[in-house]
């Protein structure tokens, strides 16, 4: 299995759906987060394509 090590299209095409909206309806971060019941960071890594999921060593 290969390691992701950037964001695919399809994530970049999601964050634009998701964060493009949320700032311009004002909403912040932690606000969001507070929404989801996730860390604030979590939010912005999956935001900025940041949250790579990594291989399990064997």
């Amino acid at each position: 299995m290969r390691l992701r090590l950037g964001p695919t299209v399809r994530h970049r095409v999601l964050v634009g759906r998701l964060r493009i909206p949320r700032g311009r309806a004002g909403v912040s971060l932690q606000e969001t987060a507070v929404v989801l019941r996730a860390h604030p960071t979590t939010v912005r890594r999956t935001e900025t394509g940041l949250d790579t999921h990594r291989a399990a060593s064997s």
